[in-house]
């Protein structure tokens, strides 16, 4: 009984010195300095701003979605599913855009640039007869210039990470 009241008064003591260790002063220092590095480290900060500021986590637009597909009907044909390439698409940018915002893109620069290069219309050229009326969707329309933007500032700041590692390189030799 004496052995476990000990046990417990030591497990106590090791709580209580813990928390004199990391109050929230010390925890913030580190968060600073862990931000300050990234910023630091980050080689096209105002890209990446950028990118920060797109709204990319809105709910996909299954409404307008829906009505682009009545509306197609028999221009698209039944093979066809608009919504599910739309939605590929988005998340392959989407995709590419979170490697970017974590700083893990450097090695999957090349596949990136594939996905980016093209735009929706490009890898899809069956629905090149929706893209003349696209505007008059406007949620859809909206989400697709946002995509679209995160797109080109994804390819952006690709090729500029491209050419540093080609400088790099050519410096190198």
């Amino acid at each position: 009984m004496n052995l476990k009241l000990k046990q417990i008064e030591l497990r106590q003591m090791h709580q209580a010195i813990n928390v004199k260790i990391n109050t929230p002063k010390y925890s913030l220092d580190y968060f600073y300095r862990y931000v300050t590095d990234l910023v630091i480290s980050e080689p096209f900060p105002s890209v990446l701003a950028e990118i920060l500021k797109l709204p990319l986590n809105s709910p996909f637009p299954t409404r307008g979605i829906s009505k682009i597909e009545k509306n197609y009907t028999g221009e698209l044909g039944k093979e066809n599913s608009f919504s599910n390439d739309l939605n590929y698409y988005w998340s392959s940018i989407a995709g590419v855009v979170s490697r970017i915002i974590k700083g893990r893109i450097s090695e999957y620069l090349q596949e990136a640039k594939e996905i980016l290069q093209k735009s929706f219309w490009e890898f899809h050229t069956t629905y090149k007869s929706i893209k003349e009326d696209f505007e008059e969707f406007g949620d859809v329309y909206k989400e697709f210039l946002i995509f679209e933007k995160a797109r080109m500032l994804g390819l952006i700041y690709i090729t500029l990470m491209d050419c540093k590692s080609f400088n790099i390189k050519s410096e190198e030799q």
